[in-house]
């Protein structure tokens, strides 16, 4: 359903559009067409026609025009999830889109919270047969539809890989798996694989793709995906968005190696998380970054890393770098506060993360940790120890500093570097962010809001404390131009 249908803010209640409502209205009575209404007032209907979304014979309240509208709009957007999580309505679904003009309709899809739910027999023993003829149709030769022998119950994870084959003029679409993701592996692959040579084969015409793992309501969000299980989709003929929540990145460099460059994607957004008794290599993260021929935008978070530090920031560089001259957009987060080696008890003291990121000229916007800005010992990348404006991209329109913890050491003279940087500019920087957790004791940064006023750039410092509380410090020379702007032209009292 459309996102705005229980929305009134989006109504407006300007002439123009009060007059073009009215002229609807008034072919509506004459054609008795529900797509002649006004948008506000069908989306509301609609939403009554179909109540939950899902569940097709709630349309039966309304009249057959209505009906019909409903069924185009529920087919060109279907969304199964919190509001409509019984099992059955995935089979619901899947009879519809078996028709292949209405599968054809579909543009969006969300399957959200799909876990180890069961659809009672009586619901699709019937189905049966016809579900093996679609696993046919869509080369899915190993997919089976098994009943469980104890609950005398079908799992309806297995029903989403037919789906993907029936909706194969996809454009968005939203995967939400919780328990184990290993069942849908083979299926998944098999439905987007080069060698499928089916007219039903998925996610050809697919342009975002959103795929998240957990394990359930309770459970804390934990990395199941591997690279061998969803590494088919970074090359998808149309996919220009990926995001996947929760990758294992093992073994990555050995199965993506020979398609490096190749991928379409734009913009990349992954987390990846590590189970205690593996490793990741430099390699695996490099060569997941090298997939797209020419990435813009790219938001990593490492949740958990058993690697070398020095391995795990040149990795990240080296797969980076091919993209200096296209990438505009860069967010970088840990799930630590500090760059080490997180699961050794010995911190390392001869090397320090050092990211060149001035050769980035591209970079518009910039989201990173401040360990990531310098270096406090000597480097690969730098012979000294200290810093300069050489850190910053050159053409960066808003900075993110994030997790600040060494903004007072003398030796890094942060507030002054950061400063400079705002005066030599080439006037291209908007707004700067830092965020930090020094509650009590707050950073200083008098000579960095010197300069963002001269210059017109926002500056504010976010400080997150105890218990989630968060204090902001702002300072927009935009807005006191404003304000000096309105009280020049107020009038002078005698």
């Amino acid at each position: 359903m459309p996102a705005n249908i229980d929305s009134e803010s989006d109504v407006s209640d300007s002439p123009s559009t009060i007059q073009s409502s009215h002229e609807r209205l008034v072919k509506y009575r004459k054609t008795r067409d529900p797509a002649s209404l006004p948008p506000e007032i069908f989306h509301r209907i609609l939403q009554f026609a179909t109540c939950t979304g899902a569940e097709l014979s709630n349309c039966c309240r309304v009249s057959y025009a209505w009906r019909a509208a409903a069924d185009r709009q529920l087919y060109f957007q279907y969304s199964y999830g919190n509001s409509s999580r019984k099992p059955v309505n995935l089979a619901r679904f899947l009879y519809g889109v078996a028709d292949k003009d209405r599968g054809d309709q579909v543009r969006e899809l969300s399957l959200n919270s799909v876990g180890k739910h069961l659809i009672h027999r009586y619901d699709v023993e019937r189905h049966k047969d016809h579900f093996n003829s679609l696993a046919e149709e869509a080369g899915l030769d190993c997919w089976n539809f098994r009943r469980n022998r104890v609950t005398q119950c079908y799992d309806a994870r297995l029903l989403i890989p037919l789906i993907l084959t029936r909706t194969r003029n996809v454009q968005e679409a939203s995967l939400d798996l919780q328990e184990d993701f290993a069942y849908l592996s083979d299926l998944l692959h098999a439905a987007v694989s080069l060698r499928n040579q089916s007219p039903f084969k998925a996610f050809q015409h697919l342009r975002k793709l959103r795929l998240v793992s957990h394990r359930g309501d309770f459970y804390p969000s934990v990395a199941l995906f591997w690279v061998k299980d969803v590494g088919h989709v970074f090359h998808l003929p149309a996919l220009e968005d990926l995001t996947i929540d929760g990758i294992g990145a093992f073994m990555a460099g050995r199965l993506l190696c020979n398609r490096k460059g190749q991928s379409p994607i734009r913009e990349l957004s992954i987390t990846i998380g590590m189970w205690p008794e593996t490793t990741v290599t430099r390699w695996d993260i490099a060569t997941i970054l090298q997939q797209p021929r020419m990435l813009k935008r790219l938001n990593v978070y490492f949740s958990q890393i058993r690697m070398p530090h020095e391995d795990f920031v040149d990795g990240l560089w080296n797969g980076l770098l091919q993209h200096r001259d296209t990438l505009e957009s860069l967010v970088i987060e840990t799930g630590f506060p500090e760059w080490t080696d997180w699961l050794s008890f010995e911190k390392p003291e001869a090397y320090h993360p050092c990211a060149p990121l001035g050769e980035f000229p591209g970079l518009k916007e910039l989201a990173v940790s401040e360990n990531c800005l310098h270096c406090e010992t000597p480097c690969w990348h730098e012979d000294t120890g200290t810093w300069t404006t050489a850190a910053f991209p050159p053409n960066l329109k808003t900075l993110t500093i994030m997790d600040c913890f060494h903004a007072d050491a003398e030796e890094l003279d942060f507030d002054s570097v950061l400063a400079q940087f705002v005066d030599e500019g080439k006037g291209c920087l908007k707004q700067i962010e830092v965020t930090t957790r020094r509650f009590y004791e707050p950073f200083d940064f008098n000579q960095t809001e010197s300069a963002c006023l001269d210059k017109g750039v926002r500056f504010e410092q976010r400080i997150y404390g105890p218990g989630g509380s968060q204090v902001s410090k702002v300072s927009d020379p935009t807005s006191l131009a404003a304000d000096t702007q309105q009280s020049s032209q107020l009038p002078v009292e005698a």
